[in-house]
């Protein structure tokens, strides 16, 4: 019997038996049903921090066979179990400050200590249940990592360091455009904390004249197969936070994961460099029409380059071999 003709079953006897306390009852045969049929470990806690209910998941990973109840203890024994004056620490915690503010809270990697002994890690979510205005008792769900999962989960926050620590930006996304990953250089270069771009299609991110064409480019490609800028490094302009507009490089890649398609973007800020060949265009062409020797020279002193009349007063070289010499075997000519 599936849940919901389960629960229309509990509805049709009530219907019998209706009385004043009915829309109470059903609402606790409602919640009683769903505790004992999820496969994490619910444990319902009044406001004060101490366990008013579990369900057998919770059991059967807190108590291990001891004979022992969780009814009656404090939250705080299956979670700080070395902190004495749990009431006091309950009061100053940060659980019970998101939870009297109807706030849900999560602990990625919580470990979590069982009445029985032993111990495990385990992912935390904490839900208020909140009533005629007032958040009277939370729900803790939580469920035991097991090897494969721990690995998975260690692997994941290895990649999330590995990528929040690189100089280049990247972005992931689904065929829709939506952002599923933004790093921290993404963060830096474009302005927007991670937040605001996961989600949202990443045109955000483009200037206006590129805006409109980025779905089509995905449509097309995945109707096609016909690459456009997937597996090729190109120059666009992006857009910033502020609203100004940037130069960048950006490298797509396709990969798949699970049987769906995903598409990363490695990033590069042009802004500095674009700036710099600027700089360098017009020293050019200043320098070309100079009657004073000009050269450009790299850290060990090679030349990378030199203007006409440089060329005209030294000697030992013609202007092909210039950017492959050292300044120091130059000298000026006697005439």
């Amino acid at each position: 019997v599936g849940s919901d003709e389960m629960i229309d079953f509990f509805e049709d006897i009530f219907a019998i038996f209706r009385g004043p306390d009915y829309t109470k009852e059903l609402h606790s045969l409602r919640k009683n049903y769903i505790m004992d049929v999820m496969g994490e470990g619910l444990i319902e806690v009044n406001i004060n921090g101490y366990i008013v209910r579990v369900n057998h998941v919770a059991e059967s990973l807190l108590l291990k066979g001891s004979g022992l109840k969780l009814q009656n203890h404090h939250i705080f024994e299956i979670l700080h179990p070395k902190i004495k004056d749990k009431k006091k620490a309950w009061a100053n915690s940060t659980l019970y400050e998101k939870i009297r503010n109807n706030q849900v809270f999560d602990i990625e990697y919580g470990r979590v200590w069982g009445l029985g002994g032993g111990h495990f890690n385990s992912m935390l979510t904490a839900v208020p249940f909140k009533e005629n205005n007032f958040v009277s008792e939370f729900t803790l769900i939580f469920r035991d990592f097991t090897k494969k999962e721990q690995q998975l989960y260690n692997d994941t926050l290895q990649l999330d360091a590995i990528l929040n620590n690189v100089t280049d930006a990247i972005i992931t996304i689904d065929t829709k455009g939506c952002a599923k990953s933004f790093n921290k250089a993404a963060e830096k270069i474009f302005g927007y904390a991670a937040e605001e771009v996961i989600g949202n299609n990443i045109k955000m991110l483009m200037a206006n004249n590129h805006y409109a064409k980025h779905d089509d480019y995905l449509k097309r490609y995945l109707q096609t197969g016909k690459k456009h800028i997937v597996g090729q490094k190109r120059e666009t302009l992006a857009k910033h936070k502020n609203g100004y507009v940037f130069p960048m490089e950006i490298s797509v890649a396709e990969y798949q994961v699970a049987g769906e398609t995903f598409f990363s973007g490695i990033v590069r800020d042009l802004t500095g460099e674009k700036s710099r060949l600027k700089q360098i265009k017009m020293l050019t062409y200043f320098s070309d029409s100079s009657r004073q020797g000009f050269v450009m020279l790299d850290e060990h002193l090679n030349i990378i380059y030199c203007n006409p009349y440089f060329l005209e007063v030294t000697s030992c070289f013609q202007d092909d071999k210039a950017k492959r010499i050292k300044l120091s075997d130059c000298y000026v000519q006697k005439n």
